[in-house]
């Protein structure tokens, strides 16, 4: 939820506005929408792991069965087209949660 990220919840309880973030008017108003959500996953954390389908062969079995289940079947002309991008987060399995070390201990929600 937008405004909960941008009205900070002070050391009382209340809630305090932050003069120096302002509210991103369209992103809190499209927030649900696949252009949104794309927009920010391209200028997001870590675009490098997007990766042009070359062949529909290179998506699994299930992304395949979920496109075709969604009217999308020629998954091939989209490929072809260099129309159809697969991210594939499996190297970052390996991580470990850590809480966000900008925040005192007390605003860590890790009891890690």
């Amino acid at each position: 939820n937008y405004e909960k990220i941008f009205k900070a919840k002070g050391p009382l309880g209340m809630e305090v506005d932050n003069p120096f973030l302002k509210l991103p008017e369209h992103a809190f108003s499209h927030w649900k929408e696949d252009q949104e959500f794309a927009r920010q996953f391209l200028n997001g954390v870590n675009p490098v792991m997007i990766e042009v389908v070359k062949d529909s062969k290179m998506l699994t079995p299930e992304l395949r069965n979920f496109f075709e289940k969604e009217g999308i079947v020629n998954l091939e002309a989209l490929a072809k087209a260099n129309k159809l991008f697969y991210v594939d987060y499996i190297g970052l399995d390996d991580l470990e949660k850590n809480p966000h070390q900008a925040y005192p201990e007390v605003y860590n929600n890790n009891n890690t």
